[in-house]
């Protein structure tokens, strides 16, 4: 029998190629599904941390300054597992309807975490981007909280996801919001 006959009957080496070949397919489906996890989990996480703050920003009709400080201050621990005190900000507004049928920006505070993301909200006095839908009449009040979370990749080989924005609207619980003078 021939060499090149007898090769192309060998099944000897079969599974290490198919291994070979399967192994870093495989690892990669492996990563990729990781990171999309994180990133849906991240997602979920800033959600929350945007729903708390609106929360305590609507708890009462007298905003409490050191009550959101505190909560600005704590929101990394909301965030954990992820590096919210590095990677993360936090913006709360307070909107006031308007005679004119606009919304208005009458008060905001920010964290003094690094970098300073741009409200998409608005700044005080301006006119406030509110979500579709939602109208406010003369005088009424909503407390707006808006995250910004940059997600880096947890292996250094996916695709950078680029920054997490949640935002989260409430109405106050009770009265209309006041902020501070």
């Amino acid at each position: 029998m021939s060499l090149a006959l007898r090769l192309h009957r060998s099944t000897a080496g079969s599974a290490v190629v198919e291994a070979a070949i399967a192994t870093p397919l495989m690892l990669l489906l492996t990563m990729g599904a990781v990171e999309t996890t994180r990133f849906v989990y991240a997602n979920m996480t800033m959600q929350g941390v945007a729903a708390g703050a609106a929360g305590e920003l609507a708890l009462k009709e007298d905003i409490d300054v050191a009550r959101v400080a505190d909560f600005m201050l704590g929101a990394g621990q909301l965030a954990a597992p992820f590096d919210f005190d590095s990677s993360g900000q936090v913006v709360v507004s307070v909107v006031a309807g308007q005679p004119d049928g606009s919304a208005q920006v009458v008060w905001q505070a920010r964290d003094n975490r690094p970098g300073q993301a741009a409200s998409r909200v608005g700044s005080i006095g301006g006119q406030a981007a509110l979500p579709a839908g939602l109208t406010l009449t003369a005088g009424e009040t909503v407390a707006v909280a808006e995250v910004f979370y940059d997600l880096r990749p947890l292996l250094g080989v996916s695709p950078e996801f680029g920054g997490i924005y949640k935002s989260a609207v409430l109405r106050p619980r009770v009265g209309e919001l006041r902020p501070p003078q």
